[in-house]
């Protein structure tokens, strides 16, 4: 994935390796719906009860 970085852009979530990198969550997304998603989850699980992106992405 790596090599390919150069010429690509984002990635498809169920194939990006979350444990090793997990910023490439966010780049999953557009940044916009990157912040809507944010957005509900602040709204329905403010208590981060349902399981997220593993630890190192940090909302914004």
């Amino acid at each position: 994935m790596t090599a390919l970085e150069p010429v690509t852009i984002g990635h498809y979530v169920g194939e990006a390796d979350l444990t090793a990198e997990p910023e490439r969550a966010r780049r999953c997304y557009t940044e916009q719906n990157w912040q809507r998603l944010q957005a509900l989850r602040a709204r329905f699980d403010p208590n981060g009860f349902f399981y997220t992106y593993p630890d190192g992405v940090a909302p914004r």
